[in-house]
């Protein structure tokens, strides 16, 4: 089958002869409609800094969407024509697995029938929690962009945010505006955004953003200083720089929390703690935790059919497959929000 691989020499390829994936008897095979650019993951695995990603070359992708073609004899909770988001392929013969959402076939795994029947090493198969059925109503490039509204806001979940948070969020990519979104969604009245991209930050507005600032104007820096120093209890990096997360420091209130959740943290995070508060917290969530993800599928989708998400709103370009260096060069430039790849 096709599909989208990093090379031994960190190259982006499609490659044609990946071996389709045998399904066992807890899992689904899945025909793959669409799979999302990730801009902070894939990117990482592209230029060999996830340190999840050691073994090259490996099957890239873990944004995917499809309808299930097959059932394994002990699957309970799928059916054929389900449709389904995050089908992974395992490492096989041939390739590494970096998920391998970007290919043709893929797998799901019905993991609570698994821990209903005893099977001893079902805890290999928690990704199963993540993966779930999609009511009608919801498209598959649509449960391909909910994957990332399920990480944020099962984060969410994991600092317990609540209406009166007053949150800051560093970064205007997918991630970040998804945040704004998310927390306007779930009722917070404070909602701040610094970014980069006018495009980006110009949505945040509409998002329903309470202040966005632009990280590269002296004058909007000088303004969030004054309106947001000593205020923010949750402040939330979504790009993962060392200089992006110590400059949260200056706005926590007392007890207040730094979470990154972005990926370029590098290896050493220098911390200087001179005129700090004496009651602050930093904590990296960095990856989802399965089954809070998985709980998150169910408020998720209500969300998007009850119109209070547009999981179609961040979503800038539609390719082929075969169009990929399109899509990634359209992320690397900073001309896309979301790219899908179409099969």
């Amino acid at each position: 089958m096709k599909g989208l691989i990093v090379t031994q020499d960190h190259q982006l390829r499609l490659a044609n002869d990946i071996p389709v994936p045998t399904p066992g008897e807890y899992d689904a095979l899945v025909r793959v409609e669409c799979a999302m650019i990730c801009n902070g993951t894939d990117n990482e695995i592209r230029h060999g800094t996830l340190a999840e990603i050691r073994d090259y070359p490996v099957m890239l992708g873990h944004e995917s969407a499809g309808h299930i073609i097959r059932v394994g004899k002990k699957v309970r909770n799928y059916q054929p024509g389900d449709l389904v988001s995050r089908t992974i392929v395992r490492t096989n013969e041939k390739y590494a697995s970096g998920w391998g959402a970007f290919c043709e076939y893929g797998l799901v795994t019905d993991y609570h029938a698994m821990v209903s029947d005893g099977f001893t090493d079902a805890q290999r198969y928690t990704i199963g929690y993540m993966q779930g059925t999609y009511p009608d109503g919801i498209s598959a490039e649509e449960a391909c962009m909910m994957i990332t509204f399920k990480e944020v806001y099962s984060a969410f979940c994991r600092m317990n945010l609540c209406r009166d948070d007053r949150i800051m969020i560093i970064g205007d990519g997918p991630v970040g505006l998804s945040m704004v979104q998310i927390a306007k969604m779930l009722g917070v009245k404070e909602i701040y955004l610094v970014g980069q991209n006018p495009d980006a930050m110009e949505f945040a507005r509409k998002a329903g953003a309470t202040e966005v600032f632009n990280d590269l104007s002296p004058a909007d820096r000088s303004e969030l200083k004054k309106r947001c120093a000593r205020r923010i209890t949750q402040y939330i990096d979504a790009v993962g720089l060392n200089k992006t997360t110590l400059q949260g420091q200056a706005f926590l209130e007392n007890g207040g929390m730094i979470n990154v959740y972005g990926l370029r943290s590098g290896r050493d995070l220098h911390l200087p703690l001179e005129g700090m508060l004496r009651n602050w917290g930093i904590r990296y969530m960095q990856f989802p935790i399965h089954a809070l993800e998985g709980a998150a599928h169910k408020p998720i989708c209500d969300a998007v059919l009850q119109k209070k998400l547009d999981a179609r709103a961040m979503i800038t370009h539609r390719l082929s497959i075969a169009e990929y260096q399109e899509g990634f060069d359209l992320i690397d430039q900073k001309k896309a929000l979301k790219v899908v790849l179409y099969f």
